[in-house]
C-alpha cells in the first residue's frame, strides 16, 4: 500500500511538472486569507485583505516558486497546493502552511518591437570577426587587450565550459570543465590577468548562490587568488585594476544586499568593504587602480569615490548607476534607465554637468574610447541592437554600430573594448560575438 501511495504520488508530482514544463503559467497563486501575484521582473506581491507585501522571486524552477520579504524576513516557498512561510533563523519545522493553488490567467503575448528608425551601420566601424553562437548563452564577454582573445561561456545548455577562444577563428584555446557558471569578467590592462565571478550552487536554506572571485595569470592559466563571495546573480559587478593587483566585486555581506569588495590579489586579503551599494551595482576602477567608484544608495544614490589602498571617502557625484568610469578617475559616465545619458565629476552634487535623454534607446552597457572621449553605447532601439557613439563633451551622437536584427527584448547587449580602443566586442541578444575594428586603431 505504501508502495502504491509513493508511486501515485510521484506520477502526479510528474504529471505537475511535465504540465508547467509545457506551459509555465504560474503568476497567481492564491489561498485562503489573500494571494501571491507576480508583477514583472522578479517581483511579487502579496494581497491580504487591505494589506499588501512585497516579495522578490529567488528560486523558480520546475517543482516550486520561492520568495523573499526582506522587510518582514521571511521566506516563502510556493507548491502546487501548498506553501510554506518561514522566517529568518527559523527551526526547520517552524513553519507557517498554507493551502491555495495556482490560478490560470490569460497568457498575453510578447509584442514585437517596432522596426529601428536607424537602418545602415556606420562605415567607421568594420567587422573583422564574428563567432558561430553556442547554444549556451553567455552572461558577459571580455577581450584581451591585444585583441586576439575572447573569455567567454561556450557549449550546450547543461554542459557549458567557460572558454579562452581565438577571436578571430572562435577556435577553443583553454577551458575549464569545473568553471561553469561564470557570470561577470574583467581582463585587467595589462593583460597579465583575467577575473571572473564564478557561481556555485546554492545552499537550501538560502536564496543567494556561493560563489567565487577567481583571477587568473593569463600565462600560464593558473588562479592567482580566490575570493569567496555571497551573489545574487542580477546583484553583482567586477572590476579588476590596471595591473591586476586588485579585484573588486559586488556580492553579499550579513544578509545586506549588494555589498562592495576589493581585495588585494597578492596578498590574498580583503582592503575594501562598503555597504550597502546601490541598483543595479556598479563597481569601477581607475586605470592606476588608486581610486575606485561604487554606485550606493546609503542618503542619497551616488557614485561614492574612495582612495585606494586606504579607503578613505573622496568627493562624490550623485550619479545613479549603472555608469562607467574615466582612466584619471575623476569622471563618470552614467546611463540610468530614468535619467538617460549623463556626464559627473566629483563637484556635480547634485544634478549631472551635462545630460541627455535617449528615448526608445534601451541601454544595457557602455565603454569609453579614445583615451575618453567617446562613450560607446550598447543596447536596443526596435528592433534592432545597436552601439552608439557619443562625443563624451558635447554628448551628440557620431556614429552608430547595427550589430543585429532581433525580436529577442529579453536578452541584453554588451560592449567592451581593448584600452587602445583599436577594437570594439559586442555579444548581441542573437548570441553572435563579433569583433569590430575602430577608427581609433593605429594604421
Amino acid at each position: 500500500m505504501l508502495i502504491r501511495s509513493f508511486v501515485c504520488a510521484m506520477a502526479f508530482g510528474l504529471f505537475m511538472t511535465v504540465a508547467f514544463a509545457a506551459d509555465d503559467n504560474r503568476t497567481l497563486w492564491k489561498y485562503t486569507e489573500g494571494s501571491f501575484e507576480f508583477v514583472g521582473e522578479g517581483k511579487w506581491v502579496e494581497r491580504v485583505g487591505t494589506e499588501k507585501f512585497e516579495w522578490t522571486e529567488k528560486k523558480k524552477n520546475l517543482s516550486v516558486v520561492e520568495l523573499y520579504d526582506a522587510t518582514r524576513k521571511q521566506t516563502v516557498t510556493i507548491f502546487v497546493t501548498s506553501a510554506q512561510v518561514r522566517k529568518d533563523g527559523a527551526k526547520v519545522n517552524d513553519v507557517t502552511r498554507l493551502k491555495g493553488a495556482w490560478v490560470k490567467t490569460e497568457v498575453k503575448p510578447m509584442p514585437l518591437p517596432k522596426p529601428s528608425t536607424i537602418t545602415e551601420s556606420s562605415k567607421k566601424y568594420t567587422e573583422i570577426s564574428k563567432l558561430v553562437p553556442d547554444e549556451a548563452r553567455s552572461d558577459d564577454i571580455a577581450i584581451s587587450p591585444d585583441g586576439k582573445s575572447i573569455a567567454r561561456t561556450i557549449g550546450k545548455t547543461g554542459s557549458e565550459q567557460f572558454a579562452i577562444v581565438d577571436a578571430s577563428t572562435g577556435k577553443t584555446v583553454k577551458t575549464w570543465n569545473n568553471r561553469t557558471g561564470v557570470h561577470r569578467l574583467a581582463w585587467s590592462r595589462d593583460g597579465k590577468s583575467l577575473a571572473a565571478i564564478h557561481i556555485g550552487q546554492r545552499k537550501k536554506t538560502d536564496f543567494k548562490q556561493l560563489a567565487e572571485v577567481v583571477v587568473w595569470d593569463t600565462t600560464t592559466w593558473e588562479p592567482k587568488a580566490i575570493f569567496e563571495l555571497r551573489v545574487l546573480e542580477s546583484q553583482s559587478s567586477l572590476a579588476i585594476s590596471g595591473d591586476g593587483g586588485y579585484v573588486g566585486a559586488i556580492g553579499d555581506h550579513d544578509n545586506l544586499l549588494s555589498s562592495a569588495f576589493v581585495w588585494d590579489v597578492a596578498k590574498k586579503r580583503r582592503i575594501f568593504f562598503a555597504n550597502p551599494s546601490g541598483t543595479p551595482p556598479t563597481l569601477a576602477f581607475s586605470a592606476d587602480g588608486k581610486t575606485l567608484a561604487v554606485s550606493q544608495h546609503i542618503l542619497r544614490t551616488q557614485a561614492g569615490f574612495y582612495n585606494l589602498p586606504g579607503g578613505r571617502a573622496l568627493p562624490s557625484p550623485r550619479a545613479m548607476s549603472p555608469f562607467v568610469l574615466s582612466a584619471d578617475g575623476k569622471t563618470v559616465v552614467s546611463f540610468a534607465k530614468l535619467t538617460g545619458l549623463s556626464v559627473w565629476t566629483a563637484q556635480d552634487t547634485i544634478r549631472a554637468a551635462k545630460s541627455l535623454k535617449l528615448d526608445d534607446f534601451a541601454a544595457d552597457a557602455a565603454v569609453l574610447l579614445d583615451n575618453d572621449k567617446y562613450v560607446a553605447l550598447a543596447g536596443r532601439e526596435g528592433d534592432t541592437d545597436q552601439v552608439g557613439i557619443y562625443d563624451v563633451t558635447t554628448l551628440t551622437l557620431q556614429d552608430v554600430i547595427i550589430v543585429s536584427k532581433t525580436i529577442l527584448t529579453n536578452k541584453f547587449i554588451t560592449v567592451k573594448a581593448t584600452p587602445d580602443s583599436s577594437a570594439l566586442v559586442t555579444y548581441g541578444s542573437d548570441g553572435v560575438v563579433r569583433v569590430w575594428k575602430t577608427p581609433f586603431a593605429k594604421k
